[in-house]
């Protein structure tokens, strides 16, 4: 009986080594988190990390990635999904929002423009 629990062991052990768990998963996202966690949203960040995690798990069958390699996944990934950081969000936003102000400014302008012309031909 003790032999059959201590080859059970070691088949568990063996089948533990060399693949895929929750946890080793969970790595991969925590790894790919610690990239880009702060640089683009959260919605932005966790589809990042899922692709990263499937290139992954599909490129490294027995899960011997290095962090190199996730950091590489993690480039691949966000340029396949064309993300734009928050930094560049921000600055498209106030560029348009500047645009914006700029188009009404020179709508003012022509208006004002247009009336003082009215009164010259009058």
């Amino acid at each position: 009986m003790k032999k059959v629990i201590f080859f059970v062991a070691i088949a568990v052990g063996f089948a533990s080594c060399g693949g895929w768990n929750d946890e080793k998963r969970a790595e991969v996202k925590s790894e790919c988190g610690k990239t880009v966690g702060n640089l683009y949203t959260k919605e932005d960040a966790a589809k990042i990390c899922d692709c990263v995690s499937s290139k992954i798990t599909e490129k490294f069958p027995k899960a011997d990635y290095k962090a190199s390699d996730v950091n590489d996944q993690t480039k691949e990934c966000i340029k396949d999904g064309k993300y734009i950081d928050i930094l560049t969000k921000e600055l498209e936003e106030s560029l348009s929002k500047f645009q914006s102000d700029a188009d009404s400014l020179t709508q003012a302008l022509e208006s004002q423009m247009n009336e003082e012309m009215s009164k010259l031909t009058e």
